[in-house]
């Protein structure tokens, strides 16, 4: 599963790092895994890809567009 890094901004604040390639990767993997277990919820979903049930929908709305 993917994992948050954290980085430090030049003005010193320490934030989560946001990466959009981390991201599209995130919901692909979600997608196919979606995909290779049609008979598992939401929830169950969202939980092995690292995201709430309800984004994980989402995401998959999103994928099928």
């Amino acid at each position: 599963l993917l994992t948050r890094k954290k980085t430090r901004i030049t003005i010193g604040i320490t934030m989560a790092r946001y990466d959009s390639l981390r991201k599209i990767a995130r919901n692909k993997q979600l997608i196919k895994y979606k995909a290779e277990h049609p008979d598992l919820s939401w929830k169950e979903i969202g939980e092995a890809v690292g995201v709430s049930g309800a984004r994980a929908c989402k995401i998959c709305a999103k994928g099928e567009k």
